[in-house]
């Protein structure tokens, strides 16, 4: 018992203090609550399934990471046009640390790294999003389609202990939202959702699947999530894949 107490004193002050600070949570929700229609915050525990990195971009220099698993939130917020339209927002931050011990000389980003050093790899993929969803009901179907405008916030940084460097790319990602629910009754529902992009030097996408209980104006849900992509350039080759059990609370304002 005292070992589960100390695991769920470490997820909530380490995990959650590097990559959803109730600073920066607090800072999105305020200019939200003026205008939303529902406001939705959701925790989830992360595994990175894969993630690897090379810059240049050579099979020399490539770099792959760790597992590893932490703790992970988003916030979104819906507002309601007209009865066919809705505006998404969407404050998704991935952000950790990975530790290892570089098992050959490597270059990045213009600085070499030595073998069988400590290294440490600071990878962040944080995610603004805003799209225009079109809706449609069909009996106990709804469904949703629309543009999704995201902007990355990346940045990966190498550390040893004679050499540093670090490569960031912030820009933006046009991505498709496309979503289905399926209602048993004006409680229970079933959810899948995904904003994605194929083609070009990378590809992108972020899917959900999730069981929902609404009463009053309250929502909760439970499901899975996976999440993934990267770029393949002459500059640069990143590709990740995280999953994730999360936790959803949605309020209509």
């Amino acid at each position: 018992m005292a070992e589960k107490k100390n695991l769920c004193s470490k997820i909530l002050t380490l995990d959650l203090g590097k990559i959803f600070s109730m600073k920066y949570l607090i800072f999105a929700l305020l200019p939200l609550t003026s205008f939303a229609s529902s406001l939705s915050l959701e925790l989830a525990r992360v595994s990175s399934q894969y993630n690897y990195f090379q810059k240049p971009n050579n099979d020399v220099d490539r770099v792959d990471l760790p597992d590893k698993t932490l703790t992970g939130g988003r916030l979104y917020g819906r507002l309601t046009l007209n009865e066919r339209w809705d505006m998404s927002f969407l404050y998704a931050p991935l952000e950790t640390n990975y530790n290892l011990t570089s098992r050959s000389n490597f270059n990045f980003n213009g600085t070499s790294f030595t073998q069988n050093e400590a290294t440490r790899v600071g990878y962040k993929f944080n995610s603004y999003r805003v799209g225009f969803l079109r809706k449609y009901t069909r009996g106990a179907w709804r469904f949703v389609v629309g543009p999704v405008l995201k902007v990355r916030d990346a940045k990966l940084s190498v550390t040893q202990t004679s050499a540093r460097s670090s490569f960031s790319n912030v820009g933006p990602v046009p991505l498709l939202g496309v979503g289905a629910e399926y209602r048993w009754s004006e409680s229970l529902s079933a959810l899948i959702y995904s904003d994605a992009l194929a083609g070009g030097p990378g590809y992108a996408y972020d899917v959900n699947a999730e069981l929902r209980y609404s009463w009053a104006r309250t929502q909760v849900g439970v499901g899975y999530r996976t999440l993934g992509g990267g770029a393949d350039n002459d500059e640069l080759k990143n590709f990740a894949r995280f999953n994730s059990w999360l936790a959803s609370y949605t309020l209509s304002l």
